[in-house]
């Protein structure tokens, strides 16, 4: 399993960004998000492998980068601001607690194969 990050990348504007941000971005091959907020960084990050949905797939992007993750990809998933907890809803506290589930998951199976 490689590393997955949850990168903020802020109002939208590179400059805005924070730099641990940027760095997380940089260190991954792949990027995943809403198309609207990977158009937003895609000019900073052009040799990046982006894998997007339409507004409200939350849950399969998350999927897809559990799956690029658990292929050994380091993989960023993107979100608009900053990942602040007053910022989360009830839902994606939900969703981020399946996520992680399925993250452990994955592991225990790899764990079980003796793939890592």
């Amino acid at each position: 399993m490689a590393d997955l990050y949850i990168v903020g990348i802020g109002p939208g504007a590179y400059k805005s960004m924070t730099m641990e941000a940027a760095d997380a971005l940089s260190k991954c091959p792949v990027i995943v998000g809403y198309t609207v907020y990977a158009d937003l960084i895609r000019e900073h990050f052009p040799d990046k492998e982006y894998i997007t949905t339409a507004m409200r797939q939350e849950e399969v992007r998350c999927r897809m980068a559990l799956d690029r993750a658990a292929e050994g990809i380091d993989t960023a998933v993107v979100c608009s601001g900053g990942f602040h907890v007053d910022e989360i809803t009830g839902q994606q506290i939900k969703e981020v607690q399946q996520a992680v589930d399925e993250i452990c998951r994955l592991l225990c199976e790899a764990l079980q194969k003796e793939e890592i």
